[in-house]
């Protein structure tokens, strides 16, 4: 399904470039489930997408869970959002490390209440010509970028 049509049910925002989300105010709507999403879990929050997305959620009144795995930039991305309508609250994290993520993820739930939506975009990519090509490289991409996805949906 294209942007299209996806913005024809509702689902697209055009303003984020995201599927539209209800915001914690109320306004907004959700067409598939008309729930109204509280607390957001990003990981991958660090940098690039995951940071705007994060900055763009505070803005709109959410509260934010970002996790990465330097803990410096979620620290920055803190102090950005502080005169935002919505808070952003940093948990640093590996999502290769099953165990700490399922801490964490306690820890967010025990403090900030349960997680409604999550984003998990951590990844990573590490270009390899073919005569530089190992297993290792690969084991280490499916670690992160599949595994790490797992863990976090556990």
């Amino acid at each position: 399904m294209g942007q299209d049509a996806f913005r024809r049910q509702g689902w697209f925002d055009d303003r984020v470039c995201l599927p539209a989300l209800p915001r914690p105010d109320g306004t907004g709507a959700d067409a598939m489930t008309g729930s109204r999403p509280r607390v957001v879990w990003i990981t991958g929050a660090g940098k690039g997408i995951g940071r705007a997305l994060a900055l763009k959620c505070a803005e709109e009144g959410f509260t934010v869970v970002v996790s990465a795995r330097t803990a410096s930039d979620l620290a920055a991305l803190e102090t950005q959002a502080r005169n935002m309508r919505g808070t952003i609250h940093a948990f640093p994290l590996d999502i290769t490390d099953a165990l700490l993520v399922a801490a964490v993820v306690v820890d967010v739930e025990r403090t900030l209440g349960p997680i409604d939506l999550a984003v998990l975009n951590a990844g990573t990519h590490l270009p390899t010509p073919i005569v530089d090509f190992t297993p290792e490289t690969v084991r280490v991409l499916f670690e992160v970028n599949v595994m790490g996805t797992v863990n976090c949906l556990s």
